[in-house]
């Protein structure tokens, strides 16, 4: 009898969201070369600390959680063979029981895989998964591409909160199958209010007993499956009877503001750092120092940005820090204004002198955001205070005197050996942390988010417009958090309002209008 050859294709989703393909080739009635450094036991194939393959014709993957799936295609539900999977020596068997089955019955929990290599040879389309017009490759290939549509520090908490969601269906339901493939929606929203109830039953209120919903949706998203369960009025419901009732506020209110709930900084507080790091200082390598961190925060208070606006990027996150030639100078000599970057600035030397720093007349800066995208309205920064014309005057003599290029940091500094010196977020929030407790400030209730938090408080307890506060803080149209989250400003009621100037007070004639009018007959 001749000996049949066929192909088998391994996908894999590791821990970061990679999704890679492996291809072999098989002879019936031979067992396939074992690579180095891994078994044969019971006719399944084990490498050990890497990829598990198995002689089966489904679609095998790992999920971000280190779950193992198998998806199988139509063609082959009805002869799908039972499949042995063996890890750490312990066989596990496992059956397909429809055309879109999950092998979750008996499916092995594995570690995230830390190094697997894609095979070049990327095997062809296969049929659709569930029948539709995407094929098995296709979703994986899109599963791939939507990995990568949050920053790294939304995916971890995603991740944190999806190991969540994980365990709770392997306690509640026994499946290792957090995606509840063949569940249905009402069923799969029941047990999202399960785990409200759980947590609420744990003492979490609020967004701390439901934000794990928030990463269900991202990976079920991801992996191309519907998220529509999660608009369930049973989830709105159960959300709604996470809310504080009235007594637990009242405790609340009594245990003070949590630590965890970072507070605003206010001008003053900035203006003691300002006389602590910046005043009265040279150029030396250790005041360089100082006035660096004492910049950075006037920086993102003044322009309400997110610390990586502003200080160097952390390891594994997103690059968004502005360099020097991210800003544009507006200089007026002799009656002509020119607009130059920070580099071209710096040659001018125009910072060395009081006389030399009034040609700068204003900074624009337009960089990449934290979510990614260029900031197309640049943000201003002039004469239009003594508070700003200050920091300008601050501003540009730093440019002139850090060492820094126009590809390098704005609040990176040269010392004098050479060396190029990172301002890190680190940095920023230990200054603003040792200033809190120099005003007298409890320092546990201060970050870096702080300046952004008092940026938006101060613009609105001065009157700023909204249109201004959602330029500044580089808010989307329709976002609410400058008028709630970062809003702390006392605002005015109806007796203090009549302070106000202008306007009209309300009397009893405004009343009476407000009624309807009297008929003839009346």
């Amino acid at each position: 009898m001749a000996a049949r050859t066929r192909r088998e294709y391994l996908t894999v989703v590791t821990a970061s969201g990679t999704v890679v393909t492996t291809r072999r080739t098989m002879t019936s009635g031979k067992v396939p070369d074992v690579p180095s450094g891994s078994s044969v036991v019971g006719g399944a194939q084990r490498v050990e600390g890497s990829v598990i393959r198995t002689e089966s014709k489904g679609r095998t993957f790992m999920t971000a959680s280190g779950v193992l799936r198998t998806l199988v295609a139509p063609t082959l539900a009805a002869s799908a063979p039972r499949t042995k999977i063996v890890v750490a020596g312990t066989p596990q068997m496992s059956t397909a029981a429809s055309s879109v089955s999950c092998l979750n019955s008996d499916a092995v929990s594995m570690p995230p895989i830390s190094d697997v290599v894609a095979v070049p040879d990327a095997p062809p389309a296969d049929p659709p998964i569930s029948g539709g017009v995407l094929s098995a490759q296709n979703r994986q290939d899109l599963s791939a591409f939507m990995a990568t549509s949050v920053l790294p520090n939304t995916n971890r908490v995603y991740a944190k909160e999806w190991r969540a969601w994980t365990i709770f269906i392997k306690t509640e339901t026994g499946s290792d199958d957090p995606y509840l493939v063949g569940v249905p929606d009402d069923e799969k929203a029941a047990l999202v209010a399960l785990l409200m109830m759980r947590r609420h039953g744990k003492g979490k209120r609020g967004k701390a007993a439901s934000a794990f919903t928030a990463a269900v949706r991202h990976m079920n998203a991801q992996m191309v499956m519907s998220t529509t369960f999660l608009e369930s009025s049973i989830i709105a419901t159960a959300r709604s009877s996470c809310l504080m009732k009235p007594d637990e506020v009242r405790a609340r209110k009594d245990e003070g503001p949590s630590s965890t709930v970072k507070l605003p900084i206010c001008e003053s507080i900035l203006s003691d750092m300002r006389d602590r790091l910046w005043k009265g200082r040279d150029w030396s390598d250790e005041s360089k120092k100082s006035k660096a961190a004492y910049l950075a925060c006037m920086y993102g208070f003044d322009t309400a940005g997110r610390v990586s606006e502003y200080t160097h990027c952390e390891l594994g996150g997103q690059d968004h820090c502005a360099r020097v030639d991210d800003l544009t100078f507006s200089v007026e000599v002799a009656g002509i204004t020119e607009y130059i970057t920070g580099s071209g600035l710096a040659e001018m030397r125009l910072g060395d002198s009081f006389e030399g720093r009034r040609h700068v007349t204003e900074c624009m800066v337009r960089t990449v955001s934290a979510k990614g995208k260029v900031v197309v309205k640049p943000k201003h920064m002039s004469r239009r205070s003594p508070e700003e014309e200050e920091f300008l005057d601050d501003l540009v003599s730093w440019i002139v005197h850090s060492g820094t290029t126009g590809k390098e940091e704005v609040f990176s500094f040269r010392r004098s050996d050479g060396q190029l010196m990172p301002m890190t977020g680190r940095t920023v929030r230990d200054e603003l942390k040792r200033t809190c407790e120099h005003n007298g400030l409890p320092p546990a209730y201060f970050s870096s988010h702080s300046l952004r938090k008092g940026a938006i408080t101060h613009m609105r307890a001065q009157g700023a417009s909204e249109d201004d506060r959602r330029d500044r803080g580089n808010y989307s149209a329709g976002s609410q958090v400058m008028n709630s989250t970062y809003d702390y400003a006392v605002g005015l009621g109806p007796l203090a309002s009549n302070s106000l100037k202008g306007g009209h007070r309300l009397d009893k004639k405004d009343i009476k209008r407000m009624l309807p009018p009297k008929r003839k007959s009346e």
